[in-house]
């Protein structure tokens, strides 16, 4: 948007000096259509058809220099220009400028001309436009597309949030179904998911069951594991009680069987697991 901002503030700017530059051709044409030669090598009439150019301080002048850059001629509108602008250096060329005369910036445009009678004469033929009006035109259109361009980039940008949010609502969902298989309030995600998470969610799902059909399997193999040691337990504890001063064997017996209970439980509540499944308990 800022790169975008910079084009077109530059093509306006471009397009207003030029449009500048097309006035003040027209303006040097409408002189020269007017100039005539005479005794004294130049004459143009003392007022001209754009009523500006005779009003004092009117923002438009003109002025022709000669060949040794001598003001021959200037209109009502200012005095003797101060400062020489930018010249054309070849006969037919135009040359575009900045001046500042009397205070204020001009537009420039000057335009080197040729005329042949007995002798050879060169003209410069200059006309000045104050800028002030253009550069607060620039100030204003940028201060418009500023303005515009902060509009369209704050839309754009909520729009964009909206986009994402709507976007990403499915992962925030099952964000929360994750959440509640931990909790132990779901056995597995739901299938109400867009096509893109559906590959995701189906293998959470056989992941959660494949794990599920291991801790079952894992708590059989402990149960067998305790049936098949306790059984040989039971039946030594009964041999043992025919000898009631076999203190020792009996102990021995004890403390085997309270290791075996031991490491059984220990393996349960350590046992393998991704997710828990709770258990409501009544009040």
């Amino acid at each position: 948007m800022i790169v975008s901002v910079l084009f077109v503030d530059i093509a306006y700017v471009r397009e207003l000096e030029k449009a500048a530059q097309e006035r003040l051709k027209l303006h040097i044409y409408t002189l020269l259509s007017v100039t005539q030669l005479d005794n004294e090598g130049i004459w143009v009439p003392e007022i001209l058809y754009n009523q500006r150019f005779n009003q004092r301080d009117s923002g438009l002048w003109a002025a022709v220099f000669d060949q040794e850059q001598q003001v021959r001629w200037h209109s009502l509108s200012i005095d003797t220009p101060a400062a020489l602008p930018a010249l054309a250096t070849k006969t037919g060329d135009w040359r575009y400028g900045k001046k500042i005369t009397q205070g204020q910036l001009f537009f420039t445009a000057a335009y080197k001309i040729e005329w042949h009678d007995e002798e050879q004469h060169q003209f410069h033929f200059v006309v000045g436009e104050d800028a002030t009006v253009i550069e607060q035109d620039i100030e204003n259109f940028r201060w418009m597309l500023f303005m515009g361009f902060m509009v369209i980039t704050c839309s754009l940008l909520a729009g964009q949030a909206f986009v994402l949010k709507l976007a990403f609502r499915p992962i925030s969902h099952l964000e929360t179904e994750i959440a509640a298989m931990d909790a132990g309030e779901k056995d597995k995600l739901s299938n109400d998911y867009p096509k893109e998470l559906r590959g995701v969610t189906r293998n959470l799902n056989a992941l959660i069951e494949k794990e599920y059909q291991q801790r079952e399997r894992y708590r059989a193999s402990m149960a067998d594991l305790a049936h098949s040691l306790k059984t040989p337990i039971t039946i030594l504890n009964g041999e043992l009680a025919q000898y009631p001063d076999n203190k020792t064997m009996r102990d021995a017996l004890a403390r085997i069987d309270s290791n075996i209970e031991y490491q059984l439980r220990r393996a349960v509540v350590t046992g393998h697991t991704v997710l828990n499944k709770g258990t409501q308990v009544n009040q």
